[in-house]
This record gives C-alpha cells, sequence and structure tokens, in this order.
C-alpha cells in the first residue's frame, strides 16, 4: 500500500455572511457534518424555490382541511423572530391561502427572552407583514411580544409552579396557526412549535422560571414529552413548556406548519393539528440532525453563518449541540462572526460577566434562585475548563475574548496546520450548521 494522501483538500464552511475555506487532506478529516437533505429524489432536479414551494404544497395537502376551522375566525398567526435562520418568504406564501378565509390575522413575532425592538426583528416583523397583505391576508395588529412590558395575562401555573403569563393581545384569538423551522435545543429538547405560544410569548419572569429547569440533567436535545419514542420523553424544562401551552391555548385549535431548513431552502414540511406536526417533526429532526461520531482531540465548529453566529450568546448552542464530540482536553476551533457582539445587553451580566472572573466558581455556581442567562456562562466555563484551548475567529476585540479564557484567532488555517504538524495522522471533525446538529458519541 502507497502512503496516504496529504494533499490538501478545500472545506467551505459559512462564516457570518459569507464562508471561509480551510485546507485539510481528506484522509485527516474524520468526518463533515452538516444537516441532511431529506428531500425525495423526485424534485432533486427542480430549482431550489421550486423544489420548497413543493414540499410545503403537499405537507398542507396532506392535513386536515383547514378552510372551514378558519373562516371568520380570529387567528393568531406566530413566527420566530431574526435571531433564527430560515426561507420566510415560501412558507408564508404557502399559509397564505389558508389565511385569507380568517375574519382577523393577528402576526405575533414570538420573541422570548430576546430583544423585541433590534432593527433586525422590527425590519422582519414589516417585512412579514408586507408579504402577507400582498398575498390577500388582512393583517389587524403586527405584536412583538415584550418580554418586560406586556400586555401580560395571568392564566395561573404548571405543575412545577411556573407562571404562566403570557402576551394578552397574541393569545386573544379563537385559533393558533404557528410556523416552526424545527431543529434539535440542546436544553429544550428541540425548537418546535408549542415554544413559540411559550416561552416565545410569554413574560419574562415566567421564561426565567421555566429556564430554571435548564440545568437539570434530564433537560437536554432529543427528548420531548411529545416524542413518538417513550423512552425520549423525558425532559422537564420540555415537559414543563408544554404544559404551559396548554394552559396558554385553553383547548381552543392549534394547527403547526413544521419544516427543517438548511441553506435557504425547505428540506421536509409537516402540517396539521400542532401536536401530530410536531411529534412528526422529531423524528425528521432526528432523521436530518442526528450525527454519531467518535469523539476526537480537534474539531471545528461552524453555527451556520448570520444570523447563527450574529453573537456569542446566539452561537453558543452550536458549541453545546457538538460537545459531545470533544474529548477532555482537545482542541476546538469556533468560526463565529459576531457582528452583533458578544450578546444583547442585558443578557451580559449573567452570561458573560462571569467568565471573566473566576471560570471554576463560574462552573460549579448555581444562583439560588435562578438567575435567567446564567445556565449559559455555567456550561460555557465547563466547556472552557475541560478543553485545552477554544480558539475563537471571529471580529471581536482579542482582548475581550482572552478576557474570558478564550483564544482569540485571526488566521483559522493556522490553527489547523498546527494540529497537523503536531500530529500528523490528526483526525479533524468538521460541523458545518452546528445550530441544526444533535451530535452523540459512538
Amino acid at each position: 500500500m502507497g502512503a496516504p494522501d496529504r494533499r490538501p483538500a478545500a472545506w467551505r464552511l459559512r462564516y457570518g455572511r459569507s464562508e471561509l475555506q480551510l485546507l485539510i487532506p481528506e484522509v485527516n478529516v474524520a468526518g463533515f457534518h452538516h444537516p441532511r437533505d431529506l428531500r425525495p429524489p423526485s424534485i432533486s432536479g427542480s430549482g431550489g424555490a421550486s423544489r420548497s414551494r413543493t414540499i410545503l404544497a403537499a405537507a398542507l395537502g396532506a392535513a386536515t382541511p383547514l378552510d372551514a376551522l378558519i373562516a371568520g375566525k380570529r387567528v393568531s398567526l406566530l413566527v420566530s423572530d431574526a435571531t433564527r435562520e430560515e426561507p420566510r418568504a415560501p412558507v408564508l406564501e404557502a399559509v397564505a391561502g389558508l389565511l385569507r378565509a380568517a375574519g382577523e390575522v393577528r402576526l405575533a413575532v414570538a420573541v422570548g427572552s430576546h430583544d423585541p425592538r433590534s432593527p433586525a426583528t422590527l425590519l422582519l416583523a414589516s417585512e412579514v407583514e408586507s408579504l402577507l397583505r400582498k398575498a390577500g391576508v388582512h393583517i389587524s395588529r403586527t405584536i412583538l411580544s415584550d418580554p418586560f412590558r406586556g400586555p401580560f395575562e395571568d392564566q395561573g401555573v404548571t405543575s412545577r409552579g411556573t407562571p404562566v403569563r403570557v402576551n394578552a393581545e397574541a393569545v386573544d384569538a379563537d385559533l393558533f396557526v404557528v410556523i416552526s423551522d424545527m431543529k434539535p435545543h440542546y436544553f429544550a429538547g428541540y425548537s418546535c412549535p408549542p415554544k413559540f405560544v411559550f416561552p416565545g410569548c410569554a413574560s419574562i419572569e415566567a421564561i426565567e422560571a421555566n429556564h430554571a429547569l435548564t440545568l437539570d440533567p434530564a433537560s437536554r436535545t432529543g427528548r420531548h414529552p411529545w416524542h413518538p419514542d417513550p423512552a425520549r420523553r423525558d425532559n422537564p424544562l420540555a415537559e414543563d413548556y408544554c404544559e404551559a401551552f396548554e394552559i396558554a391555548t385553553a383547548g381552543r385549535p392549534a394547527f403547526a406548519l413544521a419544516f427543517g431548513s438548511s441553506g435557504g431552502e425547505i428540506l421536509w414540511a409537516e402540517a396539521g393539528p400542532l401536536r401530530d406536526a410536531t411529534a412528526r417533526g422529531i423524528l425528521r429532526v432526528d432523521e436530518a440532525c442526528g450525527v454519531v461520531v467518535d469523539p476526537s482531540r480537534h474539531a471545528v465548529v461552524s453555527p451556520g453563518g448570520y444570523p447563527n453566529d450574529v453573537d456569542l450568546y446566539i452561537a453558543q448552542r452550536a458549541l453545546e449541540l457538538t460537545s459531545a464530540a470533544f474529548v477532555e482536553g482537545g482542541e476546538l476551533l469556533f468560526l463565529c462572526a459576531c457582528e452583533g457582539g458578544i450578546g444583547p445587553p442585558h443578557s451580559l451580566a449573567a452570561f458573560w460577566e462571569p467568565l471573566l472572573g473566576d471560570r471554576r466558581a463560574a462552573a460549579s455556581h448555581v444562583p439560588s434562585p435562578y438567575r435567567l442567562y446564567s445556565h449559559k456562562s455555567i456550561r460555557f466555563a465547563r466547556m472552557i475548563l475541560r478543553l485545552r484551548a477554544i480558539h475563537l475567529h471571529s471580529t471581536l476585540p482579542a482582548a475581550d475574548v482572552r478576557a474570558a479564557g478564550l483564544s482569540p484567532v485571526a488566521d483559522p488555517q493556522s490553527v489547523v496546520d498546527r494540529w497537523l504538524r503536531e500530529d500528523p495522522e490528526a483526525h479533524i471533525l468538521l460541523f458545518e450548521g452546528a445550530n441544526k446538529l444533535s451530535v452523540t458519541r459512538r
């Protein structure tokens, strides 16, 4: 047998609003992982927009007809905020035909704990409303769910004591329609339709109470009370928000158009009664996003470009979702542009500042009562401590990066080249679109 081919091959990963290229010999790449394309071969040859429309139309066509259900009713249409990357135009066009029969449609942007007045979210709300109006849907009101100001409606508490305090305007409806780009979530199990009502439209106190369950070891990716597999239904945080969803909707009909996407295209879609569509969507997410690996000492992680790497606060989920791939004492190259900085100003005291001091204390201290965003600093500190280095390629000031125990790097190729000099047999794992992956160890 001849010597292994050490000629470098080009691997492209998204970074910010563009891409960057790493040169690594194929023999040194232990895997290049990204969300799988589940589209049927019968539509693979058509254009991207056409493929997306075909998949969405098939999902809606297979669902229980909604015309009679929606006709004349007050509908609350819930969509994600600007921190989510998804192809909104074809999805909105697909549901517009159903919504035209409604007596009233309120557009609710489910912001959760994010900033409802960020320029990106304000622009998104305007664009979504404009697109729907052009499609003949009468939007009576656009609601940017503000977790701090409301207006709120108190609807009781869950069995775990979480207050179900939700935006009164968003839940003032006869019927709910949720548009949800589903993907793995590192503590909520899955990003999925019930989260749009709660915590998506909840008060900050309600969100904080639910997120206090984040550090329960059972609150993790791949587990959800509506999972079709009974062995994967244990997730305290997800159980809590699903119960809150049921309380907030109070038995009123809820419909979901759930889908998976990558690179601006729809890869699969499920539609129907919200719980049923969510359960089928969970199986699709498992199929498209589940990755099993042998852990490695070297890994490269790209969250998937903007807006998934708009700041460290958002991008951290990509590290959590791939963390099973990193061995103790390994090194990680994190490609995260951070054009929006470290994170929203209101998150920094709990998310970032603990990393600037004693990180061992930050990793072990769980505030009581729980403080929103503190789970992120705890998890980040634990990851920093168990790895030899997290090399961050970003636009953040190098001094800020070092202060948190991370290693700033201007040239990501230089990190890979050093790995290969130190160990010519190194096996490097590459993760592209990591915010939509769920990695487990073989």
